[in-house]
């Protein structure tokens, strides 16, 4: 990241593509109030030279050159070091015109700042110390959330939560470090300052901290992304039609020929207040050509990554290899058995698919005509509300290099157990204990590396 050490001044435009009310153009640097002036008038004419910090003042920007005005704005100047990044900052709120942000944007380029690289305004504030690196990291959360559960976590991350805990679990294992090293200089007096039994007991405190943290990150995955709810079934049984009930809009195309999907359709829909991610799949067990059998197989590795599963069922054709193939591949997943299309001529005996299914809710359907559709929505609502109620207690781990951390800290003080248990010396004990509080800093961003940082903030939107 070449740019990581610049105190030059940056922009970018700050607020999403496309035509809208309102939009942003941000700089951030020393020389942002100077480069403003080359193109910003108050409406009297006169160049914001005596703003005040944090005050909005109403104008235009002109280009220089050309002497036109470009849009009628509002321009916010912010003083270091109370901004975002730490750095002076100006926000020039203008019309959501495209032309005229962009306009703005190259008149800021040609006064003296430079584009800024995605992230660049968050990597400042990390690196002018206003935030950590996990603080950094829920700012990308907080843009990402699909649903409210999302975006408070996120925001109890961005307030310190986590990185409370992680410092925490850090300043216990200095403790235990620091113990170990007296232990360690007072060997040769054969003075013991912490008793190996005592030492253990501490470190496995910790163990057990770090693990009940991270028993809930694929919770804490299922809430932020949504379940996933995968509607399965051989061909022509009515999976798209249902998809498109649940989804309430024509969104898979539906005809009577068999093999119409041939691979995935996923979309994000709110059922009951409950988010959920929702996917149609090809049909199973039907060979078709290649490009219909691919899309069998990928509908069948999908199944193991469901949260939920709609088995559809055609109940006006007898149960053939084909279901029974969908039946071992969902074994042992939680499944709603959808009899669908009741109102033709059954082939099916009710009796013997509720013993076939005796662990799995079984709903009688006409898709087509939407009988029982309510149902299976109010089921859909119910089951995925338990999975996705938030636990108390440890902070939410948002991010997979959270969990890598922790698991190699992990790792690391599991080995210092081990060396205590076998009557290891002290200076090996401290070696692990010294990796463990390594991760630790890489979290928190205490110890990082250009490459890290290029890796986290690659992420990011220009302009964030």
């Amino acid at each position: 990241m070449k740019s990581i050490l610049r105190n030059d001044t940056i922009t970018a435009i700050a607020t999403p593509l496309g035509e809208g009310g309102l939009g942003i153009v941000r700089l951030s640097g020393p020389e942002s109030l100077k480069i403003t002036n080359k193109i910003f008038i108050t409406r009297k004419g006169n160049l914001p030279k005596d703003i005040k910090s944090h005050t909005v003042m109403p104008g235009f920007i002109v280009d220089p050159v050309k002497k036109i005005i470009i849009d009628e704005v509002l321009l916010t100047f912010m003083k270091a070091p109370k901004t975002y990044t730490r750095d002076d900052t100006i926000e020039i709120s203008a019309h959501g015109s495209m032309v005229s942000l962009r306009k703005i944007l190259s008149l800021t380029i040609q006064s003296g700042a430079r584009l800024a690289s995605p992230g660049e305004f968050t990597l400042r504030a990390f690196l002018n110390g206003r935030i950590d690196l996990i603080q950094a990291e829920s700012v990308l959360e907080i843009v990402k959330a699909k649903n409210e559960w999302g975006l408070q976590a996120a925001m109890s991350v961005l307030s310190g939560g986590l990185s409370e805990r992680i410092k925490s679990i850090r300043g216990s294992l200095l403790d235990v470090l620091v113990k170990l090293e007296a232990s360690i200089d007072l060997a040769e007096d054969d003075i013991e300052t912490i008793s190996r039994e005592e030492t253990i007991a501490n470190i496995n405190s910790i163990i057990k901290e770090i693990k009940k943290m991270l028993k809930g990150f694929d919770k804490t995955r299922l809430l932020k992304n949504g379940p996933l709810v995968v509607i399965t079934g051989k061909p022509n049984v009515g999976k798209s039609s249902l998809f498109n009930i649940l989804l309430e809009a024509e969104r898979a195309i539906v005809t009577p020929s068999p093999g119409t999907t041939r691979d995935m359709i996923e979309e994000d829909v709110n059922i009951n207040g409950i988010h959920l991610r929702i996917m149609d799949t090809a049909g199973i067990g039907r060979r078709g050509d290649s490009a219909e059998t691919e899309g069998a197989r990928r509908a069948i590795s999908l199944l193991t990554e469901a949260s939920l599963i709609l088995f559809v069922v055609d109940a006006s054709r007898r149960f053939t290899e084909e279901d029974r193939i969908i039946l071992k591949a969902i074994k042992g997943k939680e499944t709603l058995l959808i009899l669908n299309k009741t109102d033709l001529q059954r082939k099916l005996d009710p009796s013997k698919i509720i013993k076939l299914f005796s662990k799995k809710k079984v709903f009688e359907a006409s898709v087509k005509h939407r009988k029982g559709t309510r149902e299976i929505r109010k089921s859909l609502a119910t089951i995925l509300s338990k999975k996705t109620h938030p636990s108390n207690g440890s902070p939410a781990l948002l991010r997979e290099r959270h969990r890598d951390i922790l698991t190699r800290t992990n790792q690391s003080l599991s080995a210092s157990v081990d060396s205590l248990k076998k009557g290891m010396g002290e200076e090996f004990v401290a070696i692990d204990i010294r990796e463990a509080i390594e991760c630790l800093e890489e979290a928190t961003g205490e110890k990082f590396s250009e490459d890290l940082l290029e890796r986290i903030f690659q992420e990011f939107c220009v302009g964030k």
